[in-house]
């Protein structure tokens, strides 16, 4: 089984993706913040990161560039940007995070799940 980790501060977004993950069969963690993602991310070693640019405490874009430094660059682990900052500089700026991919907010599942799978595969 798969192993995802979602990172959002937003609970109703954790619940909606939590719902889609699970209905394919991935095992989920949850993050509400950067430094919990960071945490979960080095314990449970995902498969794949979901992550929010727009946090508090710790932005999406200073937790990317810790996750992929120090955790997920060395194994190759995928991370995917996932926002309601939709313009070509914040895609840019999330794949110079380190981001593999960028979703946009409202999430439509159809394009989430190709871009999972896109990377995963």
């Amino acid at each position: 089984m798969r192993k995802v980790l979602l990172v959002d501060d937003d609970e109703d977004i954790l619940r909606f993706l939590k719902v889609h993950f699970e209905s394919r069969d991935f095992q989920v963690i949850l993050a509400k913040n950067g430094e919990s993602a960071l945490i979960l991310a080095q314990k449970e070693k995902p498969d794949l990161v979901l992550l929010d640019m727009n946090m508090p405490l710790m932005p999406g874009w200073v937790t990317a560039r810790e996750l992929k430094k120090h955790i997920l660059g060395t194994a190759n682990i995928p991370l995917i940007a996932v926002t309601a900052l939709t313009s070509a500089d914040d895609e840019n700026a999330a794949r110079n995070a380190g981001c593999d991919d960028f979703v946009s907010k409202p999430i439509d599942v159809d394009k989430l799940f190709e871009a999972v799978n896109r990377l995963l595969d």
